[in-house]
Formats: C-alpha cells, structure tokens, sequence
C-alpha cells in the first residue's frame, strides 16, 4: 500500500465564534473515518462509488501510487480525501 496522507474536511459554521477550523490532515485513514462508522460512509475511488470499506480498503491497498483526491469517503456532511 502507498503511504498517504488524508485531509478531513468538516462542514464549518461561519457564525461560529470563534471560527472553527474547517480541515485537519492524517496521516492514517482509521483516524481520518473516526467521526463515524464505517457503514455509515460513501466511499469512491476515481470518482467511482465503491460498494463499501472493504473493497475501499483493498483498492487502497493494491495502489502503488495514491493521488489527491483518488480516495473520497463522505458521511454526514465530512469529506475525507488522499491529499
């Protein structure tokens, strides 16, 4: 599997005070998808649905090379994607 990074990037309020960060990076996609559980994602590859984290994972783990934005997860509102 190639090493990658992922970027988190949380829906952000801007009335919220005092504002809020809106992203943070990873560097493992276990804590990336801790905001919920792994059912509950949508996850593509190439901007591609995949079916779910299993067939995400083994797809993350065939790639030699990872791209940004190759791997999406979404769930409620939060997007996780290789950077």
């Amino acid at each position: 599997m190639a090493h990658t990074t992922w970027a988190v990037e949380y829906p952000v309020d801007p009335s919220a005070s005092p504002t809020p960060v809106g992203a943070k990076l990873l560097t493992t996609l276990e804590a990336a998808l801790r905001d919920a559980p792994f059912d509950e994602w949508a996850y593509e590859v190439d901007g591609e649905p995949v079916e779910n984290f299993q067939e995400f994972g083994k797809r993350l783990s065939a790639a030699a090379v990872v791209r940004e934005d190759q791997f999406v997860a979404r769930a409620n509102g939060i997007t996780v994607r290789s950077v």
